[in-house]
């Protein structure tokens, strides 16, 4: 997790999960890609310092071929019941595609 890019024209950009009320996200999986660097090589993409404490582990990663960096929350904790918010640097492309896998459960009901 970096607090700034070593570059000098990162772009920023933001991901932002809100969901409905007595739901929780449970987890975050994103993939980030461009067709601007060569096949192999993954876009550079940071994460800003997310707020809210305490937050949970963030795991930064590429895909088996190297072609994506991914970002995964395996267990978001304290933060599963409010709007994930993410604001990351873009260094070395000027367009990205970004894909998401989110665990979300609803809250559970009780029955009279």
């Amino acid at each position: 997790m970096a607090s700034r890019s070593s570059r000098p024209h990162a772009r920023p950009f933001g991901v932002s999960v809100p969901h409905a009320t007595g739901t929780r996200l449970d987890a975050v999986r994103l993939w980030f890609t461009t067709d601007e660097t060569p096949r192999g090589v993954p876009p550079e993409v940071s994460l800003r310092r997310p707020t809210g404490a305490p937050f949970p582990s963030i795991e930064f990663g590429r895909t088996n071929d190297g072609s994506d960096t991914t970002l995964s929350i395996p267990d978001l904790g304290e933060q599963e019941r409010s709007t994930l918010t993410l604001d990351f640097l873009l260094a070395g492309a000027t367009s990205l595609t970004v894909d998401a896998r989110l665990e979300l459960a609803g809250a559970q009901r009780s029955r009279r």
